[in-house]
């Protein structure tokens, strides 16, 4: 699927009103930019298709360790996603 360029997708559910979705995909293109898309959830609506509706609920901040000098936040977030 990957290499077709289509992005693979799938729903974990959880319960009887949740769940987890994962799509991987592919993409040419620099990492700074990858990695601001990926985090500007307030915008998935109008970047992901089937996604209705993104919003952050609880950001946590983080200081960098020498264990983990990446992390600078946990970002929770909500999506409604139609399938």
């Amino acid at each position: 699927i990957l290499k077709s360029g289509k992005p693979y997708q799938t729903q974990i559910l959880s319960g009887d009103a949740g769940g987890r979705g994962l799509v991987v995909q592919d993409v040419d293109a620099p990492t700074h930019i990858v990695w601001d898309r990926i985090l500007d959830y307030d915008n998935y609506a109008n970047m992901v298709p089937k996604t209705l509706d993104s919003k952050n609920y609880k950001v946590v901040p983080h200081k960098p360790t020498k264990a983990n000098n990446f992390l600078e936040k946990e970002i929770y977030t909500r999506m409604k996603v139609g399938f």
